[in-house]
């Protein structure tokens, strides 16, 4: 007897949880549905993405996103990479997300913490990447969380919309400097959003051990 197939499983989103680098002391929260990694290149080109880090810089993590969270979109993915360069002065700590063109800074405050905020952008016949970039100089190291949005070309023949910086980039990012966690809840602001899917929670400690 013919037996139709079962529909398919989708996977489990995974649910929230927090990511801690012990090095640096930086703790945030991987919002629901994203996953996240140590390493380059399991899931992402961090050198491709971020394009205006140092040589010597170092990618402590980075978080994906399992879903198309705009299916009527050009939306083809996203991901979040905190970095850090040591030794480097402020000045140029800001330059790493203006390195590029358009060369437009900004500065954003997010708990407290004043950042330089950028962006690089770059595709073929349309924007194909886009790199939100928050920048921070904290003990001689540079901080960097990069916010990349990837699209696809021919929204126009596929009748998707083309997706636009301010309804891709991830939610707001509250940071502290303290040796314990942050369990507030920061105010949203359309400059600071870095996760569609959540809350990236980022605590700084008072001091790098």
């Amino acid at each position: 007897m013919f037996r139709p197939k079962p529909p398919a499983v989708e996977p489990t989103m995974p649910p929230a949880h927090p990511f801690h680098d012990a090095r640096y002391g930086v703790t945030f929260t991987v919002p629901a549905a994203w996953e996240l990694n140590r390493k380059d290149s399991e899931v992402s080109t961090f050198n491709l993405d971020a394009r205006s880090v140092a040589h010597t810089t170092q990618l402590r993590a980075v978080a994906s996103i399992g879903f198309n969270p705009h299916p009527n979109s050009t939306f083809s993915g996203a991901f979040f990479y905190f970095s850090v360069t040591p030794h480097l002065s402020s000045a140029e700590c800001s330059a790493q997300a203006t390195a590029r063109d358009p060369r437009t800074a900004s500065s954003a405050e997010i708990g407290g913490i004043p950042f330089t905020r950028g962006y690089d952008e770059h595709g073929g016949i349309c924007t194909e990447s886009r790199d939100e970039i928050y920048t921070t100089a904290h003990n001689n190291s540079c901080y960097r969380f990069d916010a990349v949005i990837n699209t696809f070309c021919g929204g126009d023949v596929s009748g998707v919309q083309d997706i636009s910086p301010a309804n891709s980039t991830p939610s707001a990012i509250a940071c502290r400097r303290s040796s314990t966690p942050s369990t507030s809840t920061p105010t949203k602001d359309s400059s600071q959003k870095l996760a569609d899917q959540g809350l990236l929670a980022i605590t700084f400690p008072s001091r790098i051990v």
